[in-house]
């Protein structure tokens, strides 16, 4: 995982677009497993941005409210407290 190559700007991108990720998720899925999809979106990001940069890989996601809310139905907790 070589962030050297990527600029401020670009790992800026990367960090609002798990933020946005774990905001839908917050309350709602264990801590450890949003953990664990933070990290998990994070590295792909990474590699992928240094592939394609950093706004195109963002952009290959694809709409982030529906992949939280994939992530929510396949981790949903037992409480909601959101």
């Amino acid at each position: 995982m070589n962030q050297g190559a990527l600029t401020k700007k670009d790992r800026f991108r990367i960090e609002g677009a798990v933020r946005r990720v774990d905001w839908v998720l917050d309350g709602r899925v264990p801590m450890a497993k949003r953990r664990q999809i933070r990290s998990e979106l994070r590295s792909n990001l990474i590699d992928a941005s240094q592939q394609v940069g950093a706004a195109n890989a963002i952009r290959q996601l694809g709409d982030l409210r529906a992949l939280a809310a994939s992530y929510l139905e396949l981790y949903r907790g037992r409480f909601d407290f959101q």
